[in-house]
């Protein structure tokens, strides 16, 4: 019987010997484990080589392989181009100060580094997407606009230090438009529900025995 559970998309930068690309196996392997459809989504790497070990079930996709020649690839395209164009003209007359401008003027950089994104994430239909790290969470939600999906954010133990350097306004609208999002620490908890993150849950960082 074809499994029709929601596809698991857990999007990361790289598939090398590393952190996150560790618990990004873990992950997958335990949701793997209990017959759901998961599938790891390279941003920064082309190969889909696996580092760690993962089940048979669960693929390593890099966007950098990605067809982008189809017909809905470039239709998509277009569509973000417009989007650019439009908030770009928008934002000139938006007051400076206004921190909807700040949003529109960040969203135009960000959109156009997420189109790769898209093409990968439009190959599966209304899925759960789990993104390890702020970086590739906000490329995730810029890439996932007007998209059937689910977005989880998953944090690193401090979440001030990814956090810096986004303006506190634009990590704010971000940060509520998270289905979900998992944290480390209580503490980092603490500081996503204080920018409007909410279904936040305490998950600790796992240990492998072996």
């Amino acid at each position: 019987m074809k499994n029709k559970k929601r596809p698991i998309l857990i999007v990361i930068g790289n598939y090398k010997n590393g952190g996150i690309a560790k618990r990004a196996a873990m992950l997958a392997k335990g949701l793997g484990a209990i017959d759901r459809n998961v599938h790891i989504i390279v941003t920064k790497d082309k190969s889909e080589q696996s580092f760690f070990e993962l089940n048979e079930n669960v693929s390593v996709v890099s966007i950098r392989n990605v067809d982008t020649t189809t017909y809905s690839a470039k239709a998509a395209k277009r569509k973000i181009a417009f989007l650019i164009k439009l908030l770009k003209i928008a934002s000139c007359l938006i007051p400076k100060k206004s921190k909807i401008r700040r949003f529109f003027d960040f969203s135009a950089s960000k959109i156009r580094n997420s189109v790769l994104l898209r093409d990968a994430l439009n190959m599966f239909n209304n899925p759960i997407i789990i993104a390890l790290g702020l970086e590739y969470a906000i490329n995730v939600f810029y890439a996932t606009i007007g998209m059937k999906c689910d977005i989880i954010y998953g944090t690193k133990t401090y979440a001030e230090g990814e956090l810096w350097k986004l303006d506190k306004d634009v990590a704010v609208i971000i940060m509520k438009s998270f289905s979900g999002i998992v944290s480390q620490t209580n503490y980092t908890s603490d500081c996503l529900k204080k920018l409007g993150g909410h279904n936040v849950q305490v998950i600790g960082n796992p240990l492998s025995l072996s």
